[in-house]
């Protein structure tokens, strides 16, 4: 019994808090419809933008602006992952996607931004 009348007070109060917000929602709507007939039409929701490049891993901006700098060719600069290079342990290499054209290439340069041959 217990049970009961908690669930048809947690259910009354949904409810009540369900009602209040499309009461708001609705009275919102009618003013906004009262000031313009194409109040629909004009409701726009911004685009979520990404921060280019997206850094997959710890990279110094100095890194960051010397490769913006060798791929401003036109391309766009998606993102860059830091790898450690293969003939010296200590370093690092850099994976570098951009857009060209519309579509992804993947690019593989060293610190100073040159590319690696693969």
């Amino acid at each position: 019994m217990k049970k009961l009348l908690v669930s048809t007070i947690c259910s009354f109060f949904c409810i009540t808090l369900f009602a209040q917000t499309t009461t708001k929602n609705m009275t919102n709507l009618r003013s906004n419809s009262s000031m313009n007939n194409d109040s629909m039409l004009s409701i726009t929701t911004p685009m979520p933008k990404a921060s280019l490049p997206v850094l997959e891993t710890y990279i110094s901006t100095d890194i960051v602006s010397v490769i913006k700098q060798k791929t401003a060719g036109g391309d766009q600069l998606y993102d860059i992952t830091a790898v450690t290079a293969v003939a010296m342990p200590q370093s690092w290499d850099y994976v570098v996607r951009v857009i060209r054209n519309g579509s992804m290439v993947t690019e593989k340069m060293d610190s100073t931004g040159n590319p690696i041959n693969q």
